[in-house]
């Protein structure tokens, strides 16, 4: 089924099965998942069970699978002008400061 069609709860399900899986196929434990992910155990297990997460805690499970790739998408491209890249080069002037008279 394509995921325009499914519901919230089962895409979901579809995010935590396909990291869990991954886990596995990485032939790592949760307590190893927790690790590289900076996270607590319990935090892992409660992700695999479907316990509520933040977007934080996503990111880390993503990125310690190597699969933060797949929100690439999501993140728009930084463009800097060149005009900026310039500026940023040129060495500041210094302000002249010029005393109050009594």
């Amino acid at each position: 089924m394509p995921i325009s069609f499914a519901t919230d709860d089962d895409i979901c399900q579809q995010i935590i099965e396909g990291c869990r899986q991954k886990r596995i196929a990485l032939e790592m434990k949760q307590t190893d998942l927790a690790q590289k992910s900076g996270l607590s155990i319990a935090t892992i297990k409660g992700f695999e069970l479907g316990k509520s997460v933040n977007l934080m805690t996503l990111i880390k499970i993503m990125r310690a699978l190597g699969e933060l790739h797949r929100v690439e998408n999501l993140v728009p491209e930084l463009i800097v002008s060149p005009k900026s890249i310039f500026l940023e080069k040129q060495p500041k002037k210094k302000k002249r400061v010029r005393r109050a008279t009594p």
